[in-house]
């Protein structure tokens, strides 16, 4: 599923991007600038409206985690624990 996304490290933001894979336990990250592997990282994802007549609203995932693997095509980020998702007040990652 590709969903617009931002990354966050110690020293630098990386805007723009887009997931390939996502589920609860990490999300894999399209990109041509990798970080390395074992980089620590913030991650925040923007899911956009599914199905607002239903109550499926826009949603952002912001999620902390480590680079685990690095492949030509980007990254692959293990989350950590503490994932949350909170209403999204527009199409933009924060």
């Amino acid at each position: 599923m590709e969903l617009p996304l931002q990354i966050f490290t110690k020293d630098s933001l990386y805007e723009g991007l887009q997931s390939r894979d996502i589920s609860f336990l990490g999300i894999f990250v399209l990109t041509g600038t990798p970080l390395p592997e074992g980089t620590i990282v913030d991650v925040s994802v923007y899911i956009p409206e599914a199905d607002k007549k239903n109550g499926c609203h826009a949603s952002m995932l912001n999620a902390s985690g480590k680079v685990i693997r690095v492949e030509k095509m980007g990254i692959a980020i293990k989350f950590d624990k503490d994932c949350r998702i909170f209403p999204a007040a527009d199409k933009t990652t924060h």
